[in-house]
């Protein structure tokens, strides 16, 4: 495994291709493997710079080769294919430390981007605890994530905020005028609720009980049905987990042009802006059930001056902003190493 790091090429020499190796642990998709993909691809795309992922098995299923293909073209298999060495810089992500401690040698000397994706890091009582010691520039999905993790006064490096960028298409101004016209007037609700299953359920339950219509996911549906299911719903109430580091279905409901409404799960805090671009009601079934109510009692200006709110935060978080910042720490990675 990573013993093969300490194959050392003899220089480093300008002209060459400067490699950036990835590592993933991937059993089936998440957002957090989304955006570590986007990262990937970010890197693909810059001149000078060559992409390189190692997974840490084979794909045991032919839908899982499939996902991995999409999600990180031009991917390497096995991580016997690691083959880091002088001048390459390694990206690691989430539980990718031990992958590579667990082997040690010259490799923990090269320059290292830890993306840091969850306020959880900061929980003394997780593995990923243990890694902000480790020496890295850390990248964090959230200025919330980059407030946990320097409060621990643990951090060993930089740390920079990079705002998650959005990959879905925003709605256009015309569109969502036509949107409100064939959708609203159905007033139903979605509830995506497979991180907290029975707070979703006890709210479909309440919803029912009025005679609300409403769909209840509480298993993680494929990505492109989720966003296509957004495009069928006036409001959607998504239930995150109490913690998250950043929480894209919520940004991505609003890219869609539905009313949200989500709790505060402190990742979210950046966008999430409670009467401007959704509502953000406290973490019971009660208050969660009387936004849906509130949600589904506004005039159409309001719930238009809501919904454009929304869209305007929603293109502070555009991909381009997110790559362009990434590359702006990539290029200068030796000077903040």
């Amino acid at each position: 495994m990573l013993k093969r790091l300490s194959r050392w090429s003899a220089s480093f020499f300008s002209g060459v291709e400067r490699r950036v190796w990835f590592y993933r642990d991937y059993t089936g998709f998440t957002g957090g493997h989304l955006k570590h993909a986007h990262y990937y691809r970010n890197v693909q795309a810059l001149d000078g710079y060559q992409a390189r992922i190692v997974f840490s098995h084979e794909a045991r299923s032919e839908r899982e080769a499939e996902e991995r293909a999409e999600l990180w073209p031009q991917s390497e298999v096995g991580s016997d294919n690691w083959r880091a060495s002088q001048g390459d810089l390694l990206f690691l992500a989430g539980l990718d430390w031990k992958f590579l401690l667990s082997e040690g040698g010259p490799a923990l000397g090269l320059p290292k981007i830890n993306l840091i994706q969850h306020v959880r890091h900061a929980d003394a009582r997780t593995d990923l605890y243990s890694f902000l010691t480790q020496k890295a520039v850390r990248i964090c999905v959230s200025q919330e994530v980059a407030d946990a993790i320097i409060a621990t006064k643990r951090v060993n490096g930089p740390v920079i905020a990079i705002p998650n960028g959005v990959d879905v298409p925003q709605i256009t101004a015309a569109a969502l005028d036509s949107r409100c016209e064939a959708v609203y007037k159905n007033q139903k609700v979605l509830i995506v609720g497979y991180k907290m299953p029975s707070v979703a359920q006890g709210l479909a339950d309440e919803l029912g009980q009025l005679g609300i219509e409403c769909r209840l996911v509480n298993t993680l549906l494929d990505r492109n049905l989720f966003l296509a299911a957004l495009s069928e719903y006036s409001i959607v109430v998504c239930c995150p987990n109490f913690t998250e580091g950043f929480y894209l279905p919520a940004i991505e409901v609003m890219a869609a042009g539905a009313v949200l409404i989500v709790p505060d799960c402190v990742g979210n805090r950046g966008f999430c802006v409670h009467g401007e671009t959704c509502f953000m009601p406290s973490y019971t079934i009660p208050e969660m059930l009387k936004s849906v109510l509130t949600a589904l009692s506004l005039n159409t200006s309001q719930r238009n001056e809501l919904l454009s709110g929304a869209l305007e935060m929603v293109s502070r978080y555009s991909l381009d902003r997110e790559r362009e910042a990434f590359y702006s720490v990539l290029k200068n990675l030796d000077q903040l190493w």
